[in-house]
């Protein structure tokens, strides 16, 4: 008789131990130490922008420092009332609950979890993984590249220039301040969206619980690096927005060699130097106006200021009107005017209309006040001596070819002024 074989249990796996459902608060997710929020700030800005807020950073950092000593009474009153919220984002490794961190509540530890029986408590995880929005497909942060453009489209020429040092880094730097500011103030939330410090695409929003916009600063609120929203990955918006520089770039760049390098003209019958010259000039001061004003756009400056900003950078760079989408021309901005002009019994000329041109007369531009000229007769030579603003370029009228129509330009690009030597019946120009 075969012995019977003896039957064994199959080896059981080992269960995992049960997770707790309730313990002290430095073995939860959601506990958190408080981070700098003007350290994270000032670090999130664009950096050619830092050197601008410095004394608001200063300023706000010793408030924060100062404000350190207000968290421990705030407990004890909480202690007592058992309202569990701070009034304003911890700093300086105060403990909160970050359970409700990207909403802008923070939680009072030692009140939520006063018996360490709190129903919110989910075990921490050993060595996670950071959640740094630095690294996230969600971060939405501005571009140096934004800046490089505006500064490579406006600082082309003298002109545009002194339009970037007089208006548009003031905005900038002002813009700078304003966010830094409000991000301190805010704890990380903005009600308008920013230009000069990331957002993010998660948690921002057009409408919060009170209807209104909130924008969340994503590297100051998640300062604990444990966003359960993170995912790992570069933001779209980044290429896209690369994508479309590049394209208004090119844009410019063709319509731009087109400008500076017409033929020397000969009209026809019934036609004028507008027709010849100004189509081409005018895309390519546009195309540049484009770049400007989406730049702008993108590092969160007003819209009516961009808009106005577009007028004058056509006006003081290109001397044409700025055509908004639908091809009319934008309202235009006043003309900037300088002392250094023609003065009493100064000739004008309409846009567009030849005129004979008188020696020692002072020609001014009908629109741009800050463009005038006269005609200069030496020993050897005859020359125009072209003025704008305080600066003066002088053309040899022997050079320009003969009978044709010639637009002036310096090394900074084209004036608004073509000149036709017709020997010997004189000189005439035409403004456009």
């Amino acid at each position: 008789m075969e012995p019977t074989p003896i039957q064994t249990p199959a080896a059981v796996p080992a269960q995992p131990a049960p997770r707790p459902r309730h313990g002290p608060c430095s073995a939860c997710e959601h506990f958190r130490r408080g981070t700098s929020v003007t350290g994270a700030t000032f670090a999130a800005l664009l950096d050619p922008l830092k050197p601008k807020v410095n004394e608001a950073h200063s300023e706000k950092t010793k408030e924060e420092r100062e404000g350190l000593d207000q968290y421990r009474p705030e407990v004890e009153l909480r202690l007592q009332d058992q309202f569990d919220e701070w009034s304003r984002r911890p700093v300086g490794q105060i403990v909160y609950c970050g359970l409700h961190e990207f909403e802008g509540r923070f939680h009072i530890t030692e009140v939520k979890n006063q018996d360490q029986r709190c129903d919110d408590f989910l075990p921490r995880q050993a060595n996670p993984e950071p959640h740094a929005c630095s690294t996230c497909v969600y971060n939405i942060a501005p571009l140096n590249e934004v800046l490089m453009t505006l500064d490579q489209t406006v600082g082309r020429t003298d002109r545009g220039r002194d339009l970037r040092e007089k208006e548009i880094q003031p905005a900038l730097n002002a813009q700078a301040e304003r966010e830094y500011r409000d991000c301190v103030e805010g704890g990380g939330f903005l009600r308008s969206q920013p230009g000069l410090l990331p957002r993010c695409e998660v948690y921002s929003t057009a409408s919060d619980e009170l209807g209104l916009p909130r924008y969340v600063v994503g590297p100051v609120v998640n300062g604990g690096a444990r966003c359960v929203a993170w995912e790992r990955g570069v933001s779209p918006t980044r290429a896209q927005t690369s994508e479309e520089l590049a394209r208004l770039r090119d844009e410019a760049r063709r319509t731009w060699e087109i400008s500076e390098h017409p033929p020397p003209v000969r009209l026809a019958p019934g036609e004028v130097l507008e027709d010849v010259f100004g189509p081409a000039h005018s895309a390519a001061g546009n195309d540049e106006a484009d770049i400007v004003e989406y730049c702008l756009t993108l590092l969160g400056l007003n819209a009516d200021y961009v808009s106005s900003i577009g007028i004058r950078f056509m006006q003081s760079v290109w001397y044409r009107p700025r055509v908004v989408d639908d091809g009319s021309a934008a309202a235009a901005s006043p003309a900037p005017t300088t002392a250094a002009g023609p003065g009493v019994g100064s000739a004008m000329a309409q846009p567009s209309q030849p005129f004979p041109l008188q020696p020692l007369v002072a020609y001014q531009h009908p629109t741009y006040h800050r463009v005038w000229f006269q005609v200069m007769v030496g020993e050897n030579e005859v020359t125009i001596a072209v003025h704008v603003g305080a600066a003066e370029v002088h053309f040899n009228l022997a050079a320009l070819p003969m009978r044709t129509w010639t637009q002036l330009r310096t090394t900074q690009g084209a004036l608004p002024i073509t000149i036709l030597s017709d020997a010997p019946s004189g000189v005439y120009a035409a403004w456009y």
